[in-house]
């Protein structure tokens, strides 16, 4: 596929995206965040072993062990170097949300929307890292998943699988809006595809270098 069409998909998956969104908030996002409500929905041991900030650690964790291996060996396995890849494509990813996204959407999640209805509303360039659009969560998984998703595409459908069962996770459990998700799993999967393709780029021009 040539760069002008990549683009041009791209665009129209963002039209399609923003269009989503809109009609989420209009008429979705209330309505199924107070099917699901329960005041709980930040608390509990899911909450906390699945906390963003406890999946960065873990990731950054593994960063520095391959970084080590590398040092230590030499090299490493090529799924172990996708896995690099992976890993900081998802913290920066969630980084980038969390710094910048988060504060100037100003969005907070369906739990401070039922103590107060505005908190539901955006406030631009106010918000906090614990805002709610968009979805940190799927901001990380999916910029990690879409790396491997480029890499090796026969497991492009498990991973777009995963991503479907934690939308319904993170909705279901009221964590977030349809919308916040939504925006979060198509800004993750697009950093982890660009990602993913300067690696392949990066791999084979190298090979063809060695050749």
């Amino acid at each position: 596929m040539d760069t002008k069409r990549i683009v041009r998909t791209w665009c129209a998956a963002l039209v399609a995206l923003i269009a989503a969104v809109w009609i989420c908030i209009r008429w979705v996002d209330y309505p199924v965040a107070a099917r699901f409500f329960h005041p709980s929905s930040e608390g509990g041991i899911i909450g906390l072993i699945f906390g963003g900030r406890v999946l960065v650690a873990e990731e950054l964790s593994l960063i520095g062990i391959l970084a080590l291996v590398r040092l230590k060996t030499g090299s490493l396995p090529d799924v172990a170097k996708t896995l690099l890849i992976a890993c900081s494509t998802s913290v920066m990813a969630y980084t980038l949300n969390d710094l910048v996204l988060k504060f100037a959407f100003g969005r907070q999640g369906p739990e401070a929307f039922y103590q107060s209805p505005l908190a539901g509303t955006f406030h631009f360039f106010q918000g906090i890292d614990a805002a709610s659009f968009p979805s940190g969560h799927m901001m990380l998984a999916a910029a990690f998943l879409g790396v491997f998703s480029r890499v090796y595409p026969r497991l492009r459908m498990a991973s777009l699988s995963l991503l479907v069962f934690g939308t319904l996770v993170l909705v279901v459990g009221d964590w977030h809006f349809v919308s916040d998700v939504l925006a979060g799993t198509f800004l993750g999967f697009t950093a982890g595809l660009i990602a993913g393709e300067l690696w392949l780029r990066h791999t084979q021009s190298r090979s063809t270098g060695q050749r």
